[in-house]
């Protein structure tokens, strides 16, 4: 499983401006171990996408969607 299917967010509809920006959250949701647990989740998704728009990189809007979603309590990732 890959972060985009824990968010079930479907690849095919990323805007392809934001590919090079969904890469690297992928590869860092990777080196932090897969955080799945809905905080640690948020706060992955909270520092890769501050991280983004700090630098440059046109992040896809659903991934802000899903993390507000889990600061909220209205989504979590489902247990596989």
């Amino acid at each position: 499983m890959d972060l985009l299917d824990l968010l079930e967010v479907n690849k095919d509809r990323l805007p392809s401006d934001t590919q090079r920006a969904a890469s690297y959250i992928e590869r860092a949701w990777l080196e932090a171990r897969r955080p799945t647990e809905p905080e640690a989740l948020a706060h992955f998704l909270d520092g890769r996408l501050r991280f983004c728009s700090e630098n440059g990189f046109r992040y896809p809007r659903v991934l802000l969607l899903r993390l507000k979603q889990l600061q909220r309590g209205e989504w979590s990732p489902r247990t596989l």
